[in-house]
């Protein structure tokens, strides 16, 4: 939203009006004019100016003389001169170093400044006024610790100045008010340029020596940390805020004497390619150290490249229980999970750990990896659905029933649910064609009740299921859930818990049932297949962008398709099930774009790959059959509260295909 402001005025400001205003936005994030300003900041600042501190008694004529000056001034205000402190998010405890002073000093020389404008130019000082009410709304914000919406506004006013001859003092307190912001929402890279950005503006500066410093600490790059503070020092050595952060990473760069010198062996070794050794120098280190997540994850890395996976995931969760916000120690996590086989814990660490750094190239990497392994045919929960696939295939015919769009968590579900028959469907098997809750626990709960009636439940997600809504009252999915493939993840483990099928089985000696993963794609807008303007699933987030999350679900079916050829006689009923839509010919609501978020055109080539006879879907809330070239396509939506006594709809039957409600 961009809020305009107008602005009369009867009177011309003077050049030195717009220049005091330029003036007082150079103290930090919660500095204002001289009157909110403490009185030893005002004293800083006479003594500055070689003023006599004994001529002043009270506050009020420290703040009077500050203005005078400030006022009478034709330069900007000096570059030592007093700044409120900003609430700087606190260095986290960290990892490995490398050189020194190369990120922080000496820095680059500033660009000299535009030429001045006219006397009187209206059009500078309406730019420095409204720079400035920009920065104020990004202090109120930055005062109730809304950092995202603090550093919207520093961008703003950044953007406001950008060529612009602002002055550089204030163009440097913005960036390192944005630092803050980003440093708190931990995306330290980001602080680390914006702290470089203010220090080229005021070289001279502690506070930007102090923002460079902590970002480049919390990076785990303790040498150029302590570079930092000490350049920081050698300006203002009295500055408390660079002190205290030299003090912090001083205990991490030198160690704790034996722990440092162990683990300096420990790195030499394991770049000389020795491990064995390289563990047992870690193992001194950690003796020495226990505390220290690093000397864990490096051991975790070395035990690694012996191929002691399970060693080294257990160094790696240390690391993480030691410093939660620290990315590599996930890193090494996933990485141990995935070499040892485990693609859906390799990707919780993954997708985790980019919480705390979401620019990591090495955490990006491998999500991307163990999204691709889980895709894959041979995992561990393949192995596990080959084993569940043929348990009942001896079994006779008995019926199937298939439901979608239960909405566990509106009115009427849940009662529905309880007052099924505990005895009429022990025999039987219930498809269940997603959307089932807005939540993990609604899920949980309607597929549970489910499995308490039915022999056998077969489950695949719909849009609700995978929405990751903000915390609540009940549940807080997303301190829970990274992302919807982590909710996906999660959905599967809470079904092999509960003894729900997410996999392909033979169910009797005449019938398969094939869950198909999918998403809507644009294209199955044949009229306009063009991304549209409607985001309808706001609550999903998807790594993979949201038009192409329809390839990375439909292709969770490959490794289904695969066991179904090769697990099943050609003689069986194939009857395949997705939430979304297969064909475009299928009913649609008259809604706006919804043809663009209700199917997906490769579920179709899929089921047809498998030569399914019927396909269950769901979505739309249009209960329909359709039969198109010898495949029957139908939907039982039960929608948002279901009446008491709504019986089921019986799809398959005693090796026939039937369409009653039982």
């Amino acid at each position: 939203r961009t809020r305009t402001r107008t602005h009369t005025r009867t009177h011309t400001r003077t050049q030195a009006q717009a220049q005091a205003q330029a003036q007082e936005s150079a103290a930090e994030a919660d500095a204002g004019a001289p009157h909110d300003w403490s009185v030893r900041q005002l004293k800083d600042f006479l003594k500055e100016h070689g003023d006599e501190l004994r001529n002043f008694t009270e506050k009020s004529e420290l703040v009077r003389e500050v203005q005078r000056l400030m006022d009478s001034s034709s330069s900007v205000l000096p570059q030592t001169g007093p700044t409120a402190p900003t609430s700087t998010a606190q260095p986290t405890s960290t990892s490995a170093a490398t050189s020194a002073r190369a990120a922080s000093g000496p820095p680059p020389p500033c660009p000299s400044p535009a030429a001045p404008l006219p006397q009187n130019s209206e059009k500078h000082a309406r730019l420095v006024h409204k720079i400035q009410d920009i920065k104020k709304s990004g202090d109120r914000a930055f005062q109730a610790k809304d950092f995202e919406k603090a550093e919207r506004h520093y961008s703003s006013a950044l953007r406001q100045a950008a060529d612009q001859p602002v002055d550089q003092v204030l163009v440097a307190t913005l960036y390192s008010n944005r630092a803050a912001c980003r440093s708190h929402q931990h995306r330290h890279a980001e602080a680390l340029s914006d702290g470089q950005e203010a220090l080229r503006r005021r070289p001279d500066w502690a506070r930007a020596h102090s923002r460079v410093g902590a970002a480049l600490f919390s990076l785990r790059r303790w040498d150029e940390a302590k570079a930092a503070y000490e350049t920081g020092l050698s300006v203002d050595p009295g500055s408390v805020e660079l002190r205290d952060g030299l003090r912090q990473t001083l205990t991490r760069v030198g160690g704790g004497g034996d722990a440092a010198a162990a683990k300096q062996r420990g790195n030499a070794f394991f770049k000389a390619g020795k491990h064995v050794e390289a563990i047992a120098a870690y193992d001194d280190a950690i003796a020495a150290a226990p505390s220290d997540e690093t000397l864990y994850s490096n051991r975790s890395a070395a035990q690694a490249a012996l191929g002691n996976l399970d060693a080294a995931l257990a160094d790696a969760k240390r690391a993480i229980a030691l410093a939660g916000t620290w990315p590599k120690g996930y890193s090494r996590a996933g990485y141990a999970a995935l070499q040892g086989g485990d693609e859906e814990a390799a990707y919780w660490f993954y997708s985790n750990g980019l919480r705390w750094d979401a620019q990591n190239v090495e955490l990006t990497r491998g999500r991307s990896a163990a999204m691709q392994q889980i895709n894959s045919v041979g995992t561990r929960r393949y192995r596990r659905q080959l084993e569940r696939y043929r348990r009942d295939a001896h079994l006779p015919p008995a019926r199937v029933f298939a439901v979608s769009d239960v909405h566990y968590d509106h009115a009427g579900a849940r009662e529905w649910a309880s007052a099924l028959s505990r005895t009429a469907y022990t025999k039987d098997t219930i498809i269940v064609a997603g959307d089932v809750g807005d939540t993990f626990n609604a899920v949980k709960l309607c597929l549970k009740a489910f499995r308490a009636v039915f022999r056998r439940v077969f489950y695949v997600p719909g849009n609700h299921d995978l929405w990751i809504r903000p915390k609540g009252q009940h549940s807080n999915e997303p301190a829970a859930f990274a992302d919807s493939v982590a909710k996906l993840l999660a959905l599967w483990q809470m079904c092999d818990e509960i003894d729900v099928d997410v996999g392909p089985a033979q169910i009797s000696t005449s019938t398969v049932v094939l869950p198909l993963d999918s998403w809507y794609s644009y294209t199955f807008d044949h009229h306009d297949p063009k991304p549209g303007l409607t985001l309808f699933d706001k609550f999903c987030k998807w790594p993979m962008g949201y038009d192409d999350a329809w390839k990375f679900m439909t292709g969770l079916n490959e490794s289904r398709l695969e066991m179904v050829k090769t697990q099943s006689p050609s003689t069986t009923d194939v009857i395949s099930f997705s939430h979304f839509l297969p064909r475009k010919e299928l009913p649609l609501p008259g809604v706006h774009e919804m043809a663009k978020a209700s199917g997906c055109l490769e579920i179709e080539s899929q089921l047809r790959s498998a030569k399914v006879k019927l396909h269950i879907f769901g979505h739309t809330h249009i209960n329909t059959v359709h039969e198109y070239e010898g495949v029957r396509y139908m939907q039982n939506a039960m929608g948002y509260g279901i009446a008491p006594g709504t019986k089921l709809c019986v799809v398959h039957d005693g090796g026939r295909f039937k369409d009653y409600m039982a």
